[in-house]
């Protein structure tokens, strides 16, 4: 059976492209964008989300960034990295990681796309249900500051 015009064209967009339409029909709020990233706003059940997507043209890899609304102070930094690597047994997609330059909590997770691992719609999805749900289900209730 031959392949649908749109699963051709699906399969031969850019990355980028993918999860800008995706966005769009989800009407998130879209920060920034640029040829191989975007940047976009997920409503979420604490506060809403920032998900920042990047192709990696030469390693054919998406890494998908969701930033947490939750900001450590500097005395607070070991207690959020031992939060992370705790929270982080219970997570089946993904990590958290605090990025040390702005004390801010991400859920990080990278796509390997070479080959016939083409990115569908559907993948995007997940991820973004996969983001949010964690970030609610895990991450905000167990900081209490």
């Amino acid at each position: 059976m031959a392949p649908s015009q749109a699963t051709i064209d699906t399969a031969l967009a850019h990355p980028i492209d993918l999860v800008t339409r995706f966005v769009a029909r989800h009407d998130w709020l879209v920060r920034q964008q640029e040829r191989d990233a975007i940047i976009a706003e997920i409503p979420g059940r604490w506060s809403d989300y920032q998900l920042a997507v990047s192709w990696q043209d030469g390693e054919e890899t998406m890494q998908v960034v969701c930033r947490i609304d939750v900001r450590a102070e500097q005395a607070q930094v070991g207690e959020v990295a031992l939060l992370a690597a705790l929270l982080n047994q219970q997570l089946y997609i993904g990590h958290l990681a605090l990025d040390m330059s702005t004390c801010e909590l991400e859920l990080r997770h990278t796509l390997a796309l070479r080959g016939p691992a083409v990115p569908r719609p559907s993948r995007w999805k997940m991820l973004s249900i996969s983001c949010s749900a964690n970030a609610s289900r895990f991450i905000r209730p167990s900081i209490r500051w």
